[in-house]
């Protein structure tokens, strides 16, 4: 029995020094594994703070360059809203000086045709009361009345080509109204986007290097930065597409009032040099028939005292053939008593 307890003493203790050498050994290798894996976790921190870090290089240049992007499309938004606004300006002012001087000269030619003579109400003082006018007076009161009737539809047409270019005028400010609703519509929406642009665009905060221990965040983008981007870049898309519209639609108008005036200049300027034409015809063939109405009066009254001075001859000559003869008769009978 003492033998057997001896043993199984002997097989216990060596027992317990095997599980304390495989309980050392495992204590050890912990140790050693815990060690390794520090040493992995310090690096994977230094790794992490230098990606965060150039991470928040990238996010500032992007920023840097965004905020250049929003300033440079603002910039060429002034200058095209500039643009427009001067060539608005110059078209209109150009629009109105045409119409000016149009409405100027048209004026000129109704007080120029206005300040003509009328014809005369009897006819000229050749003609004697009481005996029918001639063929020629007749047919030059023709011509005259209608000349003056060819002037009052003349003057008809001014009223009637006034009258046309009176909706231009409507058009004109119907023009200025809606470029100005533009250009206010314009300048609220560029203030509300620069207030949403001055509201978005906060400074981001440095993010600090994770400590050893604490878990850290590693951000690939920033989906909101992107969004704000693309949502600048289609407004201005969309701003840049508007004023080109209004550039075309100020165009367009331009074109169509200077044709418009074009159109109604050059039909003012043949009817009035047509007017011209024919008034000084008309007065022409007046004057040569008034010449030559003056020209038979002076050889009717030359007749009629050519044929006085006649009929006066012819008296004087029968007075002096009787005187000739009373002088004969008496020198016959003066003869006759000397022979006696």
């Amino acid at each position: 029995m003492n033998e057997c307890i001896t043993l199984l003493e002997h097989e216990i203790e060596a027992g317990k020094k095997a599980f304390e050498e495989v309980l050392h050994a495992e204590i050890v290798s912990r140790q050693t594994q815990n060690e390794q894996t520090l040493d992995k976790c310090n690096e994977l921190h230094e790794k992490l703070a230098v990606a965060v870090a150039t991470l928040q290089q990238a996010i500032s240049g992007v920023t840097s360059q965004t905020q250049e992007a929003v300033e440079q499309a603002r910039n060429e938004i002034f200058a095209m809203l500039d643009d427009s606004n001067n060539l608005g300006v110059r078209g209109l002012a150009d629009f109105d000086s045409r119409l000016t001087n149009l409405n100027k000269h048209v004026a000129e030619l109704e007080e120029a045709i206005e300040s003509r003579p009328r014809p005369p109400s009897t006819p000229p003082g050749n003609i004697v009361e009481g005996v029918p006018p001639s063929e020629d007076y007749e047919r030059l009161n023709r011509k005259v009345d209608r000349a003056y009737k060819w002037q009052e539809g003349a003057e008809k047409t001014l009223r009637d080509m006034n009258t046309k270019l009176q909706p231009l005028h409507g058009e004109l400010s119907k023009l200025k109204v809606a470029i100005e609703d533009l250009e206010n519509e314009m300048e609220a929406r560029r203030l509300a986007r620069l207030a949403s642009l001055g509201d978005e665009e906060t400074p981001a905060k440095p993010e600090t290097p994770a400590k050893p221990g604490t878990p850290a965040e590693t951000p690939a983008h920033d989906p909101d930065l992107e969004k704000k981007v693309q949502k600048a870049e289609d407004e201005i898309v969309q701003i840049s597409t508007q004023m080109e519209k209004l550039e075309n639609t100020v165009n367009t108008l331009r074109t169509v009032l200077s044709q418009k005036i074009s159109s109604e200049a050059k039909t003012r300027s043949s009817n009035i040099s047509e007017l011209k034409e024919q008034l000084k015809e008309i007065q022409k063939t007046i004057e040569e028939e008034e010449s030559e109405n003056n020209n038979d009066a002076t050889d009717n009254d030359d007749k009629e005292e050519n044929s006085k001075k006649d009929d006066e001859d012819n008296e004087n000559s029968g007075k002096d053939s009787e005187n000739n003869s009373g002088n004969k008769d008496q020198d016959s009978n003066k003869d006759a008593g000397g022979e006696s």
